[in-house]
Parts: C-alpha cells; structure tokens; sequence
C-alpha cells in the first residue's frame, strides 16, 4: 500500500469533526452536572469525550469518517469489520502522540489501533456504489 497524502488528510480531517463531536458532548454534560448540582466535575466531561473517541466507530463509520467518505475495512479478507475490532481499533486513541509516531515509522502509515484490530483506512470516492453494505 503506497502512502496516500489525501488519505492522511482526510483522517486528519475526519478525526478533527470526531473531536470537535466529543468535546461538544463532553462540555454539555459538564455544564449540565454544574448547572443540577452546582459543582464543576470536569472529570466528568473528560471520561465522557474518552469514551465517545473510544466508542465512535461502534455502528459502522463515525460521523467525521461519513464527512469525508472513509470506511473501514479488514486486512484479513474481510470486508465487514466486526464491533469489536471497531473498539479496539480505537482503544488507543488515548495515547494519540504513540499513535502518530508508529503511523510515521510505518512505511503504510496504519495506526497503532489499526494494527491492533487487524483493519485499515480507505477512501471510497462513490459510496453509492458500495465497498461495505
């Protein structure tokens, strides 16, 4: 697989609106634990965004992903990717800084969750004429 720039920038992208989606999320339940019990429990809001990023491909493709018409897909042959390769795939997230330097040392660019989970990244320009059903 030969390193795609267009593909980097757009999971760039797709993980930038997966973000903006949890910390949204995360701030509005912080602010609604504040406003029902007076206190400011960012912990809170932190787990929350922690486990939206972790739980985001859950259902298929995260919204960042459906922007920017990215699907994932297995690298053993199959094309469904099951829900728990999804989470695990993204259990790393956490550790983003880890994940950008095996992504650079790798001569594929996959993720360290990728790798983990036995999946990769592609663009599929036309979904309507379907990589995944």
């Amino acid at each position: 697989m030969k390193f795609n720039k267009a593909l980097l920038f757009r999971r760039a992208i797709a993980l930038y609106i997966d973000m903006a989606i949890s910390s949204f999320v995360g701030c509005m339940i912080n602010y609604c634990v504040f406003a029902i019990t007076n206190v400011d429990n960012l912990i809170i809001a932190v787990i929350v965004m922690q486990l939206l990023m972790i739980c985001r491909d859950i259902f298929g493709r995260s919204v960042g992903k459906q922007c920017v018409r990215l699907y994932v897909v297995g690298t053993e042959g199959q094309s469904q990717v099951k829900p728990y390769q999804r989470v695990l795939r993204n259990i790393t997230t956490p550790i983003i800084t880890i994940e950008f330097f095996v992504a650079l040392l790798r001569e594929d660019h996959r993720r360290f969750g990728d790798l983990l989970a036995k999946t990769e990244v592609l663009y599929k320009p036309n979904p309507s004429k379907g990589l995944l059903k």
